[in-house]
């Protein structure tokens, strides 16, 4: 018996770049000269190689999805509808499943470099004594890739037009992924990105050219009328 594949489902695919060192925390490496963090990574190949995470990925979109439902002063049932509803965190609530899957995602053509840094005492603003470390984050170049993979399961105008708003903030840098954000780090620079909705058999491409270009979107208004569906979602 044939598996039954979903068609009403949303796809994005966009390739981006680090505009800035990325550290997502991972475990110690053996040796015990390793640094004190260093950037997770995933046995691809034969080879370990840095990778975004799917689950630290969604963490990320979730909380600025919420921001977002929070500005727009709207109850936060469209943020449970997409990413679901854990019930240990919140007991009151029946527990969802999410219908957003979020791909892990492998940074192709990065350099580790060691970063010595000083803990500040929060109550002084200086040094902490005794308190040096060391962290392993990761670097990019003009040839630093990583794709990312986003699937939503019977998706709505609405939620749609939220998905859009996330690629934005991630595509211009203004939400960053990762640790140490405050210092800098994790924050992305889109290239190019592929938007499929199998049910209306419609493909839109999004490019950009240069940094100092716009970018080329095909059916622009198109895409607006999703942002158009969710502001008159939150203004109801």
């Amino acid at each position: 018996m044939k598996k039954k594949i979903n068609a009403n489902r949303l796809t994005i695919n966009a390739t981006f770049t680090l505009a800035t060192p990325l550290l997502i925390r991972s475990g110690q490496a053996s040796s015990n000269k390793a640094p004190d963090v260093v950037h997770l990574k995933s046995r691809r190949d034969g080879e370990l190689q840095p990778v975004l995470s799917g689950t630290s990925l969604a963490g990320v979109l979730r909380h600025r999805a919420e921001r977002i439902v929070n500005t727009l002063q709207k109850n936060t049932i469209i943020i449970d509808e997409i990413f679901g509803v854990d019930f240990s965190k919140d007991k009151t609530k029946k527990p969802k499943a999410s219908r957003l899957i979020v791909h892990e995602s492998v940074i192709k053509e990065t350099k580790d470099l060691v970063q010595n840094r000083i803990a500040i005492d929060r109550f002084t603003g200086g040094a902490l004594h005794g308190a040096l470390f060391n962290e392993q984050p990761i670097f990019g170049s003009d040839k630093t890739e990583l794709n990312l993979e986003l699937e939503l399961h019977q998706p709505k105008p609405h939620e749609i037009g939220l998905l859009l708003l996330l690629i934005k903030d991630l595509w211009t840098g203004d939400l960053p992924v990762g640790g140490t954000s405050s210092i800098g780090r994790g924050r992305l620079q889109g290239k190019k990105a592929t938007i499929t909705l199998a049910s209306e058999n419609k493909i839109w491409n999004i490019t950009q050219v240069s940094k100092d270009e716009s970018l080329i979107i095909d059916n622009a208004e198109d895409l607006e009328k999703f942002v158009d569906a969710l502001n008159e979602e939150v203004a109801t």
